[in-house]
């Protein structure tokens, strides 16, 4: 059985645990192709928190910068289905809950 910590430091995706650095490394692909190679400062600082191993203070890095994040919208998919994965409360829960009832932005 796997510690509570490795538990603690992966995300579980269809029975699977995806290590966090593994996602820090999809996210900065991710970043890199949509903002052209310039970088995405506020992901970048979550790619930091994810290779460090620190979930909590990486989302709430995403969180705080839901706002800008938004302006990419497959890195803020990445973020919202596997950052955020099992999560009912997440920065982007009210535009999913507009999406729901068919409600203009």
């Amino acid at each position: 059985m796997e510690s509570p910590k490795i538990r603690q430091n992966n995300i579980e995706s269809n029975m699977e645990l995806i290590p966090l650095t593994e996602m820090a490394e999809q996210l900065d692909k991710l970043q890199s192709d949509e903002s052209s190679g310039r970088g995405i400062s506020c992901v970048k600082d979550i790619i930091g928190q994810l290779k460090l191993d620190n979930l909590d203070y990486a989302r709430r890095t995403a969180s705080m910068n839901h706002d800008k994040i938004s302006n990419y919208p497959e890195v803020m998919m990445y973020i919202r289905d596997e950052l955020f994965k099992g999560e009912s409360d997440h920065p982007w829960k009210i535009l999913d809950r507009l999406r729901e009832l068919d409600m203009p932005e």
